[in-house]
C-alpha cells in the first residue's frame, strides 16, 4: 500500500472489525478532490465535517500519493482546511489526520517503520523481517502549538 488514502481505508475497516484499535490509529478521513467549483466543497464535506466536529484539536492534511513535507497543511478548523485543499487541488487525492499531540518519539525523535508483507488470501500475512525499515527525523520532535 504504497499510497495513504489505501492505507487509510484499509486502517478504518479494520478498525469497524476491532474497535481496540482505535487506541492505536488516529482519525483519518480519505478525501477525493474534483476541482470544479461546482462540485469541490460536496468533494470535501466528510473531511470538512470531521474537523468541525472537534475544532480543538489539530488536523494535518497530507496529500496520497507524496511523501514530501512541503506538501503537508496543519489545520484547526473546517475553513482553513478547505482553503489548504482548495490551493492543493491539483493533486487529486488526500488524507485528513487528526495530529498525535503525545507521539511514541525514539531518542527523542519521530519514527515510522515500513515492512515488507505477503498476503495470501484472507487470513495468512507473511512478514519479509530482513527488510524491515525504522526511519527517525534528522531533527528532534518539538511540538506544534
Amino acid at each position: 500500500m504504497i499510497r495513504k488514502a489505501h492505507l487509510c481505508a484499509t486502517l478504518n475497516k479494520a478498525k469497524r472489525k476491532l474497535p481496540g484499535l482505535n487506541k492505536c490509529v488516529p482519525v483519518t478521513i480519505p478525501g477525493c478532490i474534483d476541482p470544479r467549483p461546482d462540485w469541490f466543497g460536496l468533494s470535501i464535506a466528510d473531511i470538512t465535517e470531521e474537523v468541525d466536529k472537534d475544532e480543538s484539536s489539530l488536523w494535518i492534511l497530507k496529500p496520497s500519493r507524496f511523501d514530501r513535507g512541503d506538501d503537508k497543511h496543519v489545520v484547526r478548523t473546517a475553513k482553513e482546511c478547505e482553503k489548504a485543499l482548495w490551493d492543493g487541488r491539483n493533486l487529486v487525492e488526500w488524507v485528513c489526520q487528526q495530529y498525535i499531540d503525545r507521539p511514541l518519539l525514539v531518542h527523542g525523535r519521530k519514527f515510522h517503520i515500513r515492512a515488507n508483507v505477503l498476503a495470501a488470501g484472507a487470513l495468512e500475512v507473511f512478514l519479509h523481517t530482513k527488510s524491515i525499515i525504522v526511519t527517525t527525523a534528522a531533527l528532534p520532535y518539538k511540538r506544534e502549538d
